[in-house]
């Protein structure tokens, strides 16, 4: 097994993180569809599609993207 520097623990909360991400972009994806339902279908699957290629391409961004972080106020 091939380890990168990383513990179980960050492996896991980097997953979990992975999954709450995807989460919340199909959940975005499924209330654009719903306030579009009169709409064509077309425009409706433009919407999905992008949905499936972000959530493909999140673990992709989270390795090369740097880390955003929030300072306290």
């Amino acid at each position: 097994m091939i380890r990168f520097g990383l513990g179980l623990t960050d492996g896991w909360a980097s997953g979990l993180e992975l999954a709450l991400r995807g989460s919340l972009v199909l959940a975005v994806a499924w209330l654009l569809t719903t306030l579009l339902s009169r709409r064509s279908a077309a425009v409706r699957h433009v919407v999905w599609s992008a949905a499936l290629v972000a959530v493909l391409v999140l673990p992709l961004a989270q390795q090369f993207v740097p880390m955003w972080r929030v300072l306290p106020a």
